[in-house]
């Protein structure tokens, strides 16, 4: 019995060998195939080489950046007291965005279930929230010509009617005689393909697309006075709709010397109001004809109001050259 009880023991004690040495020979490749890895992967290999002269005690260290919370964007609003570079960063996409935003944070909007006094609510809350937006000025490019001859510089600001007033559907704008002027653009692309007429013949149509910043505002809360109809008087022309026009322009006198020096910074602005229904979304399409291969797809993106002011300016010392208020 004795006998027999040793040579288990002697069993059990070589079984426990053999796992011991399979362990290590186990631990051995394991290293061996990390060593590998580490030493393909540069991240990994500093990773081990950490993990290697790392002590029990240690832990990791885990990198932490402090990260600054941009603010807000609000845009800047019109004071004569202001420097004209403070509305720099009054781009027309970000405003409008913003004030799709004030607008859509009003709750409770009124849908095909809600009553009258539920709307009434609605728009008394909307009205009170656009209370708080000021006038606001925004920079932008203008047509300008000096005329040698005349010593003056003409500075154009062309507005025009809505063409799709059919998708217009918050404001009747022909019977407001509503115009726009046009104050920027995003996403804007280029194409180009092969269109068919009826009779067979084929040419290259060129399409652009762009979404589209304006103002749009009835013609009457505007600076009329600097109105330029080709010399008939406001009151004496009577346009349609459509292709009724306005130019608002400016005849500064200039020597040549001092046009020459300001050329190159002379800017435009205009300063607007809102009012309901404030901003308006809409799209207009000009289709290819047979005098024009081109084709045209522009998604506007209207704030609706007032213009309060058209400025012209100076870039270089922000002085204001020549202006005209509603």
């Amino acid at each position: 019995m004795v006998i027999a009880s040793c040579a288990v023991y002697e069993r059990m004690i070589k079984s426990q060998i053999l796992a011991i040495k399979e362990r290590k020979v186990l631990s051995k490749n394991l290293t061996f195939a990390i060593s590998i890895m580490a030493a393909s992967f540069p991240v990994l290999a500093q990773q081990a080489n950490k993990a290697k002269h790392m002590k029990k005690t240690d832990s990791p260290i885990v990198a932490t950046q402090s990260q600054t919370a941009e603010a807000p964007f609000a845009p800047i609003y019109f004071d004569s007291n202001t420097p004209v570079s403070a509305y720099l960063n009054n781009r027309p996409g970000k405003i409008y965005r913003w004030l799709e935003g004030q607008i859509s944070s009003v709750p409770n909007k009124p849908d095909q279930f809600s009553t009258a006094e539920e709307k009434r609510i609605y728009e008394a809350d909307i009205a009170e929230r656009m209370a708080g937006v000021g006038h606001i000025p925004m920079i932008f490019n203008c047509q300008k010509k000096y005329n040698s001859d005349a010593q003056s510089y003409e500075i154009n600001f062309r507005s025009s009617s809505i063409r799709n007033t059919y998708d217009v559907k918050t404001i009747d704008a022909k019977a407001l005689n509503v115009k726009n002027i046009i104050l920027g653009s995003e996403n804007m692309t280029r194409d180009s393909y092969m269109a068919q007429n009826a009779y067979g013949a084929e040419t290259r149509v060129h399409k652009m697309t762009a979404d589209v910043y304006s103002i749009s505002f009835p013609f009457k809360d505007s600076p009329t006075s600097i109105i330029d109809d080709g010399g008939v008087p406001v009151r004496e022309k009577n346009l349609p709709y459509l292709i009724d026009k306005k130019l608002y322009r400016f005849n500064i006198p200039m020597q040549s010397s001092d046009a020459r020096a300001k050329d190159k910074h002379i800017t435009c602005m205009v300063v607007f109001s809102i009012a309901p229904p404030y901003i308006l979304k809409y799209t207009e399409h000009k289709f290819p004809t047979r005098d024009d291969a081109s084709e045209d797809i522009f998604k506007y993106h209207s704030f609706y109001g007032a213009i309060e002011k058209i400025a012209v300016f100076d870039a270089l010392d922000e002085k204001i050259i020549a202006e005209a208020d509603r």
